[in-house]
């Protein structure tokens, strides 16, 4: 339930060479979608839905498996990942909580006065400062039921909530090898395009989506709004994706003089990223090596 979290994730496989660039691609963009799963639980269930009501026996279940099966490295791996993804998942809803009850003592209803980009650019600046899409929609969600923000200026929160998550990634990407750098300038980019597209297309998009859902049920309309806008991503870059991935791959490449690709001081404290990225870096060295002496001896199959 949180697409910045599964990025991170994505930056260090793609950094250590356990996923190509291309179907980190394919990830983000079953991320973004994935994302949206909250939303629809919010909007269904109800606004009392609390994700640290999960996250807490998944640490305790997590906390047991570490003190009592420290030898079983398959257990020791999954355990310490729902741990550290609890932790995060309860971190996010820390900040969310503040983060909710400040915007509430401000007046968002005041940018009405400045069209639909002020809406957009205010659910960019939030969903950047708390990096989970999902409390931004929530956001919107609580004022449209309230009826402090119309639809249209509530669908352009959403609308802004989808490249604010690609920020946490692009921070991640700083000082780390040209693959994610890549990654990261593609997350951002498929989420710009897809916002962009949909925010010049609004009208005729809610007027769908009104066709869709009835319009007697705003909320659930706005999740529908949110979940169009990430299967729409889906549809403009699945069938491009290798040569989206391409074109990414020859970005920031003079950005990483040394010789390896993989190996880097940040590897340093991360063990199993480390043995994953030497091995990759054997792999691209032999490779290479066979690449070198097919052209010394001219073979060209």
């Amino acid at each position: 339930q949180s697409s910045s979290i599964v990025n991170l994730l994505l930056l260090a496989f793609v950094g250590a060479g356990v996923l190509s660039l291309n179907n980190a691609m394919a990830v983000v963009l079953g991320a973004n979608l994935g994302s949206t799963v909250y939303t629809w639980i919010v909007v269904l269930v109800g606004f009392k839905f609390d994700i640290q009501a999960v996250s807490y026996p998944i640490i305790a279940i997590a906390t047991i498996g570490i003190l009592f099966f420290p030898n079983n490295k398959k257990v020791m791996h999954w355990t310490r990942l729902a741990f550290g993804i609890a932790l995060s998942f309860i971190g996010l809803s820390t900040i969310k909580n503040g983060f909710t009850e400040m915007v509430n003592a401000i007046d968002i209803t005041a940018l009405n006065a400045y069209g639909n980009l002020a809406f957009v650019l205010a659910g960019f600046l939030i969903t950047a400062i708390v990096q989970s899409s999902a409390t931004t929609v929530v956001i919107a969600l609580a004022a449209l039921n309230s009826g402090a923000l119309g639809f249209e200026a509530a669908a352009c929160l959403v609308i802004g909530s989808e490249p604010g998550t690609s920020i946490k990634t692009l921070i991640g990407s700083i000082g780390g090898i040209p693959a994610k750098k890549q990654m990261a300038l593609g997350n951002l980019l498929i989420n710009v395009v897809a916002s962009m597209i949909v925010l010049i297309a609004l009208d005729p998009l809610i007027a769908l989506i009104a066709q869709i859902v009835n319009p007697d049920e705003p909320l659930i309309s706005l999740v529908a709004f949110q979940t169009a806008i990430n299967l729409f991503s889906i549809l403009i870059f699945y069938p491009f994706l290798k040569q989206f991935s391409k074109w990414l791959s020859h970005r920031y490449v003079g950005d990483h003089p040394e010789i390896t690709r993989y190996i880097n001081n940040s590897l340093l404290q991360e063990t199993d990223s480390a043995i994953r990225a030497l091995k990759s870096e054997n792999f691209r060295l032999l490779t290479n090596t066979i690449e070198l002496n097919k052209r010394g001896l001219e073979i060209n199959d």
